[in-house]
């Protein structure tokens, strides 16, 4: 079911959060061990997860800051 979590993302060291151009409603967040590509179901919806993760890096123990684009 699309309800249960299949996992987790750790976010320590992600890099940015960026819109996918390639496909419809995709955002990458970008790790320094791989980039996880999701796929929102509106681009209002893509647009509020990298707000969100985006807000959630940047303020984490200072970690630093992330870069976000979204389009």
């Amino acid at each position: 079911s699309d309800t249960v979590p299949k996992g987790a993302i750790p976010l320590d060291g992600c890099s940015s959060v960026t819109l996918h151009q390639a496909k419809t409603f995709c955002f990458a967040i970008n790790t320094p061990y791989r980039a996880f590509l999701l796929r929102a179901d509106s681009a209002e919806e893509a647009a509020q997860w990298i707000k969100v993760v985006t807000l959630y890096v940047s303020g984490s123990s200072g970690r630093g800051a992330v870069s976000s684009t979204t389009g």
